[in-house]
Order: C-alpha cells, then sequence, then structure tokens
C-alpha cells in the first residue's frame, strides 16, 4: 500500500505522528509519498476566497500523486478540503480516493452530538471544518449548534504553552457542547488530556483520518497500484 500525503505546512514531529498513527491503524507495511508547499497556507485567508493558483497547486500535488503511483491520497490540510471536496468526480473516475484529513473526525462528531465546538489555532482552519460538519448536519436533518473557538498562538509560543492555551479553550466552552473537534493536526496530541480535563469526547484529526483512509481503502477495494 501507497499512500500520498500532501501538507502544505508541517513539522517533521507532526508527519511522523501521521504516518506512525497510519501505519499502526493499517496494520501493515505502508510506503508514504509526503509533499508539503508552505505558500498555500501563507496565501489563504478565507475558504470562500481560495485563488486559482492555489487550487492549482493543490491539483497538482495530487496528480503528483497519481503518478508517484500512489493507491490512495490523503489531504492532511484542512484548508485544502474544499478543493479535496471539488474533485471527488476525478477520484471517482481514477479509482484512487483523495481524503482529506478532517472527514472522518467530522462524520464521527454528527454521530455523537447536536452541539459541537471547533478548536483551532488558524481561522481557516477552524472555518473550513465548521462548514465541513454544517453540510453534514444539513444532509442528515440535524440541527445542530456549533461552537468555534480560536486560540491565538503568539509568533513563538512555545508547545507546551500552547497545547496549555488549547486545553483552556476547550474547558471554557466544554459545558455548552456534546463533542470537541480539535481542528488542526498540528494539536491534535492534545484530544486525551483535553477528554480528562473536560469529561467529553474530543476527536482530533490524525487517528480518524487514519481510520477513514483504511475503510476508503475497503470500500474501494483499493489493490497495490505498483501491481497492476
Amino acid at each position: 500500500m501507497k499512500i500520498g500525503i500532501v501538507h502544505t505546512s508541517v513539522t517533521e514531529d507532526e508527519e511522523f505522528e501521521l504516518e506512525e498513527i497510519v501505519q499502526r491503524v493499517f496494520g501493515e507495511e505502508v510506503e508514504f509519498y509526503v509533499q508539503s508547499n508552505p505558500y498555500i497556507i501563507k496565501s489563504v485567508d478565507s475558504i470562500e476566497n481560495i485563488s486559482p493558483l492555489v487550487v492549482a497547486d493543490i491539483v497538482k500535488m495530487y496528480m503528483n500523486a497519481v503518478c508517484e503511483r500512489c493507491d490512495i491520497i490523503l489531504s492532511a490540510c484542512v484548508i485544502a478540503s474544499i478543493v479535496c471536496d471539488r474533485v471527488q468526480e476525478l477520484s471517482r473516475m481514477i479509482k484512487i480516493p483523495i481524503i482529506s484529513i478532517e472527514s472522518g473526525m467530522c462524520n464521527e462528531a454528527v454521530k455523537i452530538g447536536k452541539r459541537i465546538g471547533i478548536l483551532g489555532t488558524i481561522s481557516t482552519s477552524v472555518e473550513s471544518v465548521k462548514k465541513k460538519i454544517e453540510t453534514l448536519q444539513k444532509n442528515s436533518n440535524h440541527n445542530g449548534e456549533i461552537i468555534t473557538y480560536l486560540v491565538e498562538p503568539n509568533i513563538g509560543t512555545d508547545k507546551k504553552v500552547l497545547d496549555e492555551r488549547v486545553f483552556h479553550a476547550a474547558k471554557a466552552i466544554a459545558n455548552r457542547v456534546d463533542v470537541i473537534l480539535l481542528a488542526q493536526g498540528s494539536i491534535a496530541h492534545t484530544a486525551d488530556d483535553i477528554s480528562k480535563g473536560t469529561g467529553k469526547p474530543v476527536l482530533g484529526s490524525v487517528y480518524y483520518a487514519a481510520k477513514n483512509l483504511k475503510e476508503m481503502a475497503a470500500m474501494y477495494d483499493v489493490k497495490n497500484i505498483n501491481q497492476i
């Protein structure tokens, strides 16, 4: 199995954690083809206003993964999910699943409750997850409530300090929601601590993305394309 991963910006630790979790969920040897383009995250200030060049860069990375003979593609950037949603017809045509990182988490959240909290440190990521939840609620005839909380990270903020801010933000909204979503993979590691501290289910995108990858691979009956 060869999985293409498309990032905007990612640290080595974040990429290692993602690959480790995907490997564990699949329970088999997985090869990764990883791409990143930090220009994208710097160029998008609203999910309603993504430039043609940014869209082209995202689609180009998807197609690079196809050319590298990946069996399945993970769009590991919430900001790019709006583009990921639009290429599903292409995905079906080429018979290679292209999955957004937050899809599994959002699907699970709608099953858990109607009052959904969304935390993040990047406004476009929070808005993108919110839009996904709104669509799911509408499609399932759930009249839910969505509460968002943007944690402002100061430049150079220590990781531990940022984790504490995310934790306190979660506690601030916990009594008003049934489930809390962490909008970015970079803060997904705080899910267990937040759940223990708030008593609420807390979903991080990385684990649910890995589960979603495995489920979609089975649904598409994905074979190792290198053997075709």
